[in-house]
């Protein structure tokens, strides 16, 4: 047999979110996607994957993911997210490292939804709280950082290619003239 002869395997089967309900987790990334095309514009977003305690059919642990505009505004949904899940309310102009969060536990309550464009279920993180020192989990070494972020970026790119997105030019801005406000 040859070395250089390989056969394609099509996949054994279809995604299996992580289940619903309240999860023991750890965060294994953090990462951010610039200039994703939303229909508000193009947004930086900031991506978080969990490791959570139950398994795969493999014996690894299932993947959660959330992700949010790169906003610390006190109204968008990141620092709710944040605070929450540290139980620690981020002050006006507060900074945070989101690579320190890595290692760091949570008790993620997933959600399963039925995604409208293909008809599969995925899990949706409803939100994250503290988790007790002696339930943290530690990360199991088995998450490819690598390719995930590979991943998030050509799909991002795929988007791009769908919206006519061109990198040189900035985000549409909103214009408003006191001529055009209606009151």
């Amino acid at each position: 047999m040859s070395d250089t002869l390989l056969t394609h395997i099509a996949p054994t089967g279809a995604y299996t979110p992580p289940p619903a309900g309240d999860q023991n987790a750890v965060l294994v990334d953090v990462f951010v996607i610039k200039d994703e095309p939303t229909k508000w514009g193009n947004k930086n977003h900031v991506y978080f994957y969990f490791e959570t305690e139950a398994k795969m059919d493999d014996g690894r642990p299932f993947l959660a993911s959330c992700k949010f505009t790169a906003s610390m505004n006190s109204k968008a949904n990141l620092p709710k997210f944040i605070s929450k899940w540290t139980g620690k309310n981020l002050a006006q102009g507060e900074s945070i490292e989101l690579k320190s969060l890595i290692g760091k536990g949570a008790i993620l309550e997933i959600e399963h939804q039925v995604s409208q464009t293909s008809g599969n279920t995925y899990a949706k993180i409803d939100r994250a709280r503290p988790v007790d020192a002696n339930k943290a989990l530690a990360p199991s070494g088995d998450y490819d950082g690598s390719h995930i972020r590979k991943r998030a970026e050509e799909r991002a790119e795929e988007r791009r290619q769908q919206e006519g997105y061109d990198s040189a030019d900035p985000a549409p801005t909103v214009r408003t003239d006191d001529d055009d406000v209606p009151f």
